[in-house]
């Protein structure tokens, strides 16, 4: 546990692949995502806004001098408590803590890494202890398990997770931009994070936003093709990203992402 950029230990023994051949989880980087979602609901002591996560996803790509590409991504796994659990239990309510799920997922599937689904997310499955109720200050150091091995009594096709998992997958599989690409924030503040996946001459922009639903308007140049390009995430959104000369603007949903494709 612990195994990323805040480690140093970890961060010797992920270096020298050469003599280990193995690459480390990053929990650092699952409980930071963890936190940006978690958003208010979150002690003070443990929130993460999303410019200090788009710091940190800097961060990872120096201290694991560029290899961070190759480690194990995640958001909850069989040791730990599950992401929907976590939001449950800082008090966030039953839909809003899908759409933070998904958020959640939306980062992991394209961030530099190798993304890990936990069986189940994909249908927010979840199932809280009666008698774990942490405050949220000790919500990262409680152990919810065996309570989040519970079975899954259906499965569906048709949940908005599924349907991100699913797109996202396929984008993975099709984009080397997003399997190898580099890493660069296009904005950041509070609630919401723009960056670029770049390889070549491809590229892929993600936009998340935590919050309230918001009409982004960045004057940077970003060294985008300029034009009007739709969200993979939702069809309909044709407009979902506009690149002039001067800049962008992206249009972002309440706790919704965006996510483009440029070839």
């Amino acid at each position: 546990a612990g195994g990323a950029e805040g480690d140093p230990k970890s961060l010797t023994f992920a270096n020298r692949y050469d003599v280990f051949h193995t690459n480390l989880l990053d929990f650092q980087l699952a409980l930071r995502l963890n936190q940006y979602v978690g958003g208010a609901a979150e002690d003070p002591t443990q929130q993460c806004s999303a410019q200090a996560l788009a710091a940190y996803l800097t961060e990872r790509v120096t201290a694991f001098h560029g290899r961070d590409d190759w480690q194990g991504t995640f958001l909850d796994n069989h040791d730990q408590m599950r992401t929907i659990v976590r939001l449950h239990k800082l008090g966030v309510g039953e839909e809003e803590s899908d759409r933070r799920l998904d958020l959640a997922t939306v980062l992991l599937m394209t961030v530099r890494g190798i993304p890990i689904i936990m069986w189940g997310d994909e249908q927010y499955l979840a199932h809280d202890a009666d008698n774990a109720t942490p405050t949220p200050a000790q919500i990262n150091n409680w152990d919810d398990d065996p309570w989040n091995r519970v079975g899954m009594m259906n499965f569906r096709e048709d949940t908005p997770a599924f349907q991100i998992i699913k797109t996202l997958a396929k984008l993975r599989q099709e984009s080397p931009a997003v399997q190898r690409g580099a890493y660069t924030p296009l904005y950041a503040d509070q609630d919401v994070l723009v960056f670029k996946r770049q390889l070549g001459s491809e590229t892929v922009v993600v936009g998340v936003n935590r919050g309230l639903a918001k009409q982004l308007s960045v004057p940077v140049s970003t060294g985008l093709p300029p034009g009007c390009y739709g969200n993979l995430l939702d069809p309909c959104q044709n407009g979902a990203l506009v690149v002039t000369s001067e800049g962008f603007q992206m249009q972002l949903g309440q706790i919704g992402a965006v996510v483009v494709r440029l070839k």
